[in-house]
């Protein structure tokens, strides 16, 4: 997608490069915004997301591995942070035009054919 947007665009290859990859984050910080929308509507309170109902429910499942890690870390005295990324935005117009090609990347695409299995997990 990034090196179709700069196709038409004149410019030298370092100005092309800056345009690109600012478009390319854009992309990657909605798709990132998508997804973490997903997961939260996926893992919504619901009255049958009990312990008992783990198997069901995978949510769950993730919600009561994590409290477990965390649990663990915290025993153990480790303290994990995060920290914003060092991406900087240099190009807006790239970004921003990134950010709006990125709600039209499907999230619920499936692999399919003989060739693609082996980018499969596992594979």
């Amino acid at each position: 997608m990034g090196e179709s947007h700069i196709a038409p665009l004149p410019g030298d290859g370092r100005q092309l490069n800056k345009i690109r990859r600012n478009y390319e984050l854009g992309i990657a910080h909605r798709l990132r915004e998508r997804i973490i929308e997903l997961w939260e509507a996926s893992v919504r309170h619901d009255p049958s997301d009990k312990i008992e109902n783990q198997n069901k429910n995978l949510p769950a499942l993730y919600r009561t591995e994590l409290e477990l890690c965390e649990d663990r870390l915290k025993k153990d005295g480790i303290r994990l942070s995060s920290r914003r990324s060092g991406s900087s935005i240099t190009a807006g117009a790239a970004y921003n035009n990134g950010k709006r090609d990125g709600n039209n990347v499907n999230l619920s695409g499936q692999i399919t054919g003989g060739r693609a299995s082996r980018h499969l997990l596992g594979n």
